[in-house]
């Protein structure tokens, strides 16, 4: 995510960027204060499947639901780190993150020079971090936006979420609801969900043997 400011401000969507990341507990800024008016109707509602939780979020006047899908989530980071260092390690206790247009330069064989400020938000006197050049040195002259992220793959449903719900929380939830809040697991959910018992099963009784001091060959067959 932090990757995107230099994204932005090379691809020339914006003059400046700014990610500020406010401290635990703090509730600054107006997308934090409007989650009270997201949640008027939510608190005091049941919520049974997915669409009714649309209905209920879209209450306020204040705020617009949109829908996801799965073709709305793209893989970001492994695009842009083809462009930019990672900035993992170099980063503890700093929320403000800037870059400027301004401060851009190029080389000479056409290679861009984005320098990255990093900031302790509410600090007065913090120490800007600064990386004189966020973009990989060995990377092409072309924009990051000349070719596109690739789509992430959809998580598939967890089969022991399923076979749970299903057999513990089935009967406390309405009838008209229960095909599509607990649906019947299928056979291959329930098949996954008895090899994995049995594969913890055989390791429980490892450790415990072994604590004992006995040994013995655990062999699992899949």
């Amino acid at each position: 995510m932090l990757l995107l400011v230099p994204y932005l401000i090379e691809c020339g969507y914006f003059k400046t960027v700014e990610f500020v990341f406010l401290v635990v507990g703090h509730t600054k800024n107006a997308c934090n204060r409007l989650f009270n008016s997201l949640k008027s109707i939510y608190r005091i509602k049941n919520i049974w499947h997915y669409p009714q939780l649309l209905e209920v979020l879209d209450h306020s006047h204040t705020v617009t639901i949109y829908p996801t899908t799965c073709t709305d989530f793209f893989d970001w980071r492994k695009h842009l780190i083809k462009y930019y260092t990672e900035l993992k390690g170099k980063i503890e206790q700093n929320h403000i993150f800037h870059c400027n247009s301004n401060d851009v330069t190029t080389r000479a064989k056409g290679n861009k020079i984005i320098p990255y400020k990093i900031k302790e938000a509410d600090i007065i006197d913090a120490v800007v971090c600064d990386i004189k050049n966020v973009c990989k040195k060995k990377r092409g002259q072309e924009l990051p936006n000349t070719t596109h992220p690739q789509l992430l793959a959809p998580i598939t449903e967890n089969p022991y979420k399923v076979v749970e719900f299903y057999n513990k929380w089935r009967k406390v939830i309405p009838e008209q609801f229960r095909g599509v809040a607990c649906p019947e697991p299928t056979s291959e959910q329930y098949a996954a969900v008895k090899l994995e018992a049995g594969i913890r099963s055989r390791v429980k009784k490892f450790k415990r043997d072994q604590k004992a001091g006995k040994l013995w060959d655990m062999e699992v067959e899949v």
